[in-house]
């Protein structure tokens, strides 16, 4: 079948006058004609690779960028949930301020009951439904142990408190530690 188009083709004007200009070509030039139309090719058809690599590169850093953003709703939403569950962001039922929590925390390592006292408290501007407050904290006399229940405590607190800051200085006198804690409280506003 491919025959009668290619006679097809051979007895049009233009294609018998483009093969005599073929033919009188020099052998010579007629090899690098054709090794400079087979380069060419190869040439476009590596450009037109690497675009495609190109592009299924820039899809694939997409799809990752959107795989961490899913993951780090996914993350939001499990701490959100467990959050609500055990009752940490239920404005009115959770009435414990920073100072309080971290003086229950310390309970049995604090040599003085007034020994955590608040430095600085400041009310930032409201964040859609939530208030949040930042609380400067400050607790003397406090052992190492101390400030391993602390820490930890911090990590993972029981009231909707963010860790902002924590500086530990020694004192010279003592071992006792002197420990200074910044804090965001927060709270959701009622509307």
């Amino acid at each position: 079948m491919a025959q009668p188009w290619i006679e097809k083709l051979k007895q049009q004007e233009w294609a018998q006058d483009l093969q005599g200009r073929w033919s009188a070509l020099d052998p010579t030039l007629q090899r690098n004609i054709l090794i400079g139309s087979l380069s060419g090719g190869v040439l476009i058809a590596a450009i037109s690779v690497i675009m495609l690599q190109s592009a299924v590169f820039s899809v694939r850093s997409e799809v990752r960028e959107n795989e961490e953003l899913t993951e780090f709703v996914q993350k939001s939403n499990e701490e959100s949930r467990r959050m609500k569950g055990s009752g940490t962001f239920s404005g009115a039922s959770n009435t414990q301020s920073a100072q309080e929590f971290v003086a229950q925390q310390l309970a049995s390592e604090l040599k003085q009951p007034d020994a955590v006292s608040v430095v600085e408290k400041r009310s930032l501007p409201p964040s859609g439904q939530l208030q949040e407050t930042l609380v400067r904290l400050k607790i003397e006399n406090l052992s190492l142990r101390g400030l391993v229940i602390l820490s930890n405590s911090l990590e993972r607190p029981s009231i909707p408190m963010k860790l902002r800051a924590l500086d530990v200085e020694s004192n010279t006198e003592n071992t006792a530690l002197v420990v200074k804690v910044a804090v965001s409280e927060f709270q959701v506003l009622e509307k």
